[in-house]
């Protein structure tokens, strides 16, 4: 598992010694190659995170490594949601084409406040809904700005 946050110098120890975790020593933009399974963390980051992350494993053998617990996907198909969804959908055609491939596992909410992760899922891409999938769909896929830091979430 691999981490990158502010951390003080016995929190990196801690990770790296006691949980055997590796902490990134700098921002790969969501760029994290899925060569073996990973579990990212994601909650409440921000869009051009996760389609980077996306875009880097678009093909039908490292999707199916990515593990994804961040909020709920499921804003790209609910029209009702605040936001701006069709312009989000278009600076960021990987969150918008993942949930032909990805399956969304809804986490319950048991903390006391109903306010804090109360949208959070886990995203798997099951090796059979992706080997369904023909070859064609992960070609030709345009390249995102991967250094794009927008401000929406």
């Amino acid at each position: 598992m691999f981490f990158l946050q502010v951390f003080s110098p016995e929190e990196k120890d801690f990770l790296s010694s006691q949980l055997n975790f590796q902490v990134l020593e700098s921002n790969e933009l969501g760029r994290r190659l899925a060569t073996e399974p990973i579990l990212f963390y994601m909650p409440h980051c921000p869009h051009f995170l996760q389609n980077n992350l996306l875009f880097t494993n678009w093909n039908s053998q490292m999707i199916k490594n990515c593990v994804i617990l961040s909020n709920s996907y499921h804003e790209f198909e609910n029209p009702q949601n605040s936001v701006n969804l069709e312009a989000v959908c278009s600076k960021y055609y990987y969150l918008k084409k993942m949930n032909q491939v990805g399956v969304e596992h809804f986490v319950p909410n048991t903390f006391r406040y109903t306010d804090i992760f109360n949208d959070m899922s886990l995203l798997i891409f099951p090796k059979d809904k992706v080997d369904l999938i023909g070859e064609e769909f992960w070609l030709n896929a345009p390249e995102p700005d991967l250094n794009k830091q927008d401000n929406d979430t």
